[in-house]
């Protein structure tokens, strides 16, 4: 398990085998190394090298002449695999059968999503507006570089995380609340803002159709809709979409997963 700095470093490593030859193994692609927090990165041995194998080392390269001393990784549980049927649950909340399991992987691959520092994830934690302006920023690759201020009295500059809640403001993808005065960093996301967020921030193509029983009152009836024209929801069953529930970090996860993984 690597605890990584979203560096985009490459995670490599040196073997020594029986002959006393050295291999370089790579535990991530080249600038792979995405994300922030726990993650759980392996790394192949050629089964055309000779036994016993010796893991000499473990480091960083920063080909494309990144500062080569900032930054800080933390390793923790190495072990070595012996079958290709092995599988690591990627914290200690959530196990390898856990039915997010591989989409919040691939979110924490691609830098867009984090466990705690504990090793936990919290998947039924309600999601809060501020995690999920972070999500939105990461996952739409917007820039938080010189933001324009939106003039929100709760999230004012140099608060933490003010860059990702500008960003997503000024995209015009989460609005602020009490006509625009604040942001709610706190406040809990319904599946309802949830649909809205998704489907302003991807363009996702709205429709005529009505595909739930108990949306026609909510604010975000055309964008659920949306989501499901796209096939990124069926609802909460019976027909029904639950537009005032609270969503929580797993299921905000799955939903952002298959929105970046639509096909065009």
């Amino acid at each position: 398990r690597v605890y990584g700095d979203s560096s985009h470093s490459w995670l490599r490593g040196k073997i020594v085998d029986g002959a006393g030859k050295e291999h370089t193994i790579n535990f991530t692609e080249e600038n792979g190394l995405k994300w922030s927090g726990w993650n759980f990165a392996t790394a192949a041995i050629p089964q055309t090298i000779q036994g016993p194998i010796k893991l000499e080392s473990i480091y960083i390269a920063q080909p494309d002449g990144t500062p080569k001393t900032k930054g800080t990784i933390l390793f923790d549980d190495l072990k070595a695999i012996y079958t290709d049927t092995y599988q690591e649950p990627l914290f200690k909340d959530t196990s390898v059968t856990f039915r997010a399991e591989k989409e919040i992987s691939a979110l924490v691959d691609q830098g867009v999503i984090s466990g705690y520092v504990d090793g936990t994830f919290g998947p039924y934690q309600d999601l809060t507006r501020l995690q999920a302006a972070i999500l939105i920023s990461r996952a739409m690759n917007l820039s938080t570089s010189n933001v324009k201020d939106p003039g929100f009295e709760d999230m004012p500059a140099g608060t933490r995380f003010y860059e990702e809640v500008a960003a997503v403001a000024n995209a015009g993808v989460i609005k602020g609340k009490d006509g625009g005065k604040n942001f709610d960093p706190n406040g809990k996301l319904t599946r309802a803002e949830m649909a809205a967020i998704l489907q302003r921030g991807f363009d996702l193509p709205l429709t005529s159709e009505n595909y739930f029983s108990d949306i026609s009152g909510s604010f975000a009836k055309d964008q659920i809709n949306a989501l499901k024209a796209s096939g990124i929801t069926d609802g909460i069953g019976d027909g029904k979409f639950g537009p005032a529930q609270l969503i929580t970090r797993a299921d905000f996860s799955v939903f952002l997963y298959r929105t970046l993984n639509l096909k065009p």
